[in-house]
C-alpha cells in the first residue's frame, strides 16, 4: 500500500551545503518531529517536499503519485503549511488575506477559521506590519488549519507563542492527527513540544538522516549511551547531542 507522503533519496546541493539522500515517510495519523541544529538541512528538506526548491535527485510522492510541477498546485491545496517562506504585503489587513484564502482554497472552512480567530485572539482589522512574531505564527497556523488539509507541514509552529496558547496548539495538532487522521510533520527547536505529541523523531545531521525512531523506542535504544534526565527518560535533545557528538554547541534554527 502506498504511503500518504514518501520522501525517497532526495538530494539538493548549494554552494556550501548538500542535502544528501534524505528518505522518510508518513501515514495518516502520524506526528513526526523533524530535529536538527542550525544548518542541518531541515528547511531545505521542507522546501524540497513542497517543491519550493527542486531536488537534484530523488523524488517525493503524495498518495502514491510523484509530485511534479504539473500537479504541485493540487498537492499544495492539500497541505497546511507554516514556515518562513510565507510573506504578505505589510499594509494588507488580516481580513483581506482571509477573504483571498477562502477563494483560492476549495475546501476553506469559515466556521473553523472563526473558531481559530477567537482562540488565537486575532484582530482581523489589523495590518500585517502591526503583528508581533507570535501573532504572525498564530495567523499562519489559522490559515494552515482552515482548509481541511490532509497533512500539516509546520516549521517552528509554536515559536513565539505563550505557554498557554502553545499547549492549546499542541492539543489541536494532536487531535487533528489522532481523531481526524491528519498527518503532521513538525520541525521545531522546542523538543519538549515534540516529546508531548510526536510518534517519531527524524534527526537530520549534516544534510543526512542520522536517525528515524519511534519515541517509544528512544529510551531502549539509547539507555546505555546517554545519561537519563531527572525524570528517568532519555530526552530528544540529548539524542541530538549524541548524534552530533558530545562536544557540540547547539545552535537552533530561528
Amino acid at each position: 500500500m502506498d504511503k500518504l507522503l514518501q520522501i525517497k533519496n532526495i538530494s539538493h546541493e548549494y554552494k556550501d551545503f548538500r542535502l544528501d539522500s534524505v528518505s522518510f515517510s508518513c501515514e495518516p495519523g502520524d506526528i513526526i518531529g523533524l530535529i536538527g541544529i542550525n544548518g542541518a538541512g531541515k528547511p531545505t528538506t521542507i522546501n524540497a517536499i513542497l517543491n519550493i526548491v527542486e531536488p537534484d535527485s530523488g523524488l517525493v510522492t503524495w498518495k502514491g503519485k510523484e509530485i511534479l510541477k504539473s500537479n504541485i498546485s493540487k498537492f499544495r491545496e492539500e497541505v497546511g503549511f507554516v514556515g518562513e517562506n510565507i510573506c504578505y504585503y505589510p499594509t494588507i489587513t488580516l481580513k483581506k488575506i482571509l477573504g483571498f484564502m477562502s477563494r483560492i482554497y476549495s475546501n476553506w472552512d469559515n466556521e473553523r477559521a472563526s473558531k481559530l480567530i477567537k482562540l488565537f485572539n486575532l484582530n482581523t482589522a489589523k495590518r500585517m506590519r502591526e503583528l508581533s512574531t507570535g501573532m504572525r505564527v498564530k495567523f499562519n497556523l489559522l490559515i494552515a488549519m482552515s482548509h481541511n488539509a490532509d497533512i500539516y507541514i509546520l516549521d517552528e509552529p509554536t515559536s513565539g507563542l505563550d505557554p498557554l496558547i502553545r499547549k492549546e496548539v499542541l492539543e489541536i495538532l494532536y487531535n487533528e492527527a489522532k481523531k481526524e487522521g491528519k498527518a503532521v510533520i513538525i520541525s521545531s527547536h522546542i523538543t519538549s513540544d515534540l516529546e508531548k505529541i510526536a510518534d517519531r523523531a527524524v534527526y537530520i545531521v549534516d544534510g543526512r538522516i542520522a536517525e528515524d525512531i519511534a519515541l517509544s523506542e528512544v529510551s531502549n535504544k539509547y539507555a546505555k549511551l546517554i545519561p537519563e534526565s531527572a525524570n528517568g527518560a532519555i530526552s530528544l535533545e540529548s539524542v541530538l547531542y549524541y548524534l552530533q557528538g558530545e562536544s557540540i554547541t547547539i545552535k537552533w534554527e530561528q
